[in-house]
């Protein structure tokens, strides 16, 4: 019988050697660990918009090499967090930030800082440190219904069964993946019993490269009888401003008949246009790259 989740495992590994992260221990070998990825800064980025996070005093992040800006993110926004060692070999690592000077936060966030920034906690400690709202993680794959597959070892569906005995996750914990738009795929795989869903998926922004090329309505970037309006008032607002500080023999702007000629109209163009398009815009992107 075939092993659907680890046929979808080496894909995306596959695809990884593209955008993938290699590790100092485990070279390429993907299967050993959860790659860092080219633009997970920018998912950590992301991360730290949510509510979730802003919210939660108390954060579980993995191991992992794709969540090392995050473990970094967590410090600088004043957190404590909960990691476990490698395979759960030694238990749980607590690291509170303030414990961690300024200077130390991007070593704290490697592994090898956490050793030695981090401390060492027990399960009957790990009951009294309060509720985790948010647990973050990495991973081999995701579907987009949420299923995530790790490397096959089960550990993250361990800890959160640690946690739910514990008292300290419940239904209203949310869980992030952080991954590459690689590792995210569209194939129906069945969940096993004891598989762990994910709330949010934290990526790169993606687009749909045949629509762009597609330039009859059926593209989704088609607007309103092919503009986007947008993109035109945009453009007119960052016209009319550049306008404004324009300085050549046949217009002077008003603004820059003022200030001795000074030409600021390239700059303020792109400036002006650039903000007016990001106010309008801003809604109608993210629900684009959501749904690519």
């Amino acid at each position: 019988m075939v092993d659907v989740q680890q046929v979808v495992r080496e894909q995306v590994w596959t695809a990884l050697l593209r955008v993938g992260k290699p590790d100092s221990r485990f070279h390429w070998d993907f299967s050993s660990f959860i790659a860092d990825f080219e633009g997970s800064d920018a998912a950590a980025d992301r991360l730290r918009e949510l509510d979730a996070w802003k919210r939660s005093s108390l954060l579980f992040i993995t191991p992992d090499n794709s969540t090392e800006l995050v473990r970094r993110a967590a410090m600088e926004d004043g957190k404590a967090f909960l990691m476990t060692t490698y395979g759960i070999r030694r238990g749980f690592l607590l690291l509170e930030a303030k414990a961690v000077a300024k200077e130390e936060i991007s070593y704290a966030a490697t592994l090898d800082g956490m050793d030695r920034h981090a401390r060492a906690v027990t399960l009957a400690d790990i009951k009294t440190l309060g509720h985790l709202g948010l647990l973050i993680t990495g991973g081999s794959a995701v579907t987009r219904q949420g299923l995530r597959v790790g490397k096959g070892h089960g550990f993250f569906d361990v800890e959160c069964a640690l946690f739910s005995e514990l008292g300290v996750m419940d239904e209203s914990s949310e869980i992030v993946d952080i991954v590459h738009d690689e590792q995210i795929v569209d194939l129906d795989v069945e969940a096993s019993p004891h598989d762990v869903g994910v709330d949010w998926l934290m990526r790169r922004g993606t687009y749909d490269a045949a629509s762009l090329l597609n330039t009859t309505k059926t593209s989704r970037y088609w607007g309103s009888g092919g503009f986007n309006l947008a993109g035109v008032i945009a453009q007119i607002a960052g016209m009319a401003a550049a306008c404004l500080w324009l300085s050549s023999p046949a217009f002077v702007g008003p603004l820059s008949s003022r200030t001795q000629g000074s030409d600021f109209s390239f700059f303020m163009g792109i400036i002006v246009g650039g903000l007016v398009y990001f106010v309008l815009a801003r809604t109608k992107v993210r629900g684009e790259v959501n749904e690519a």
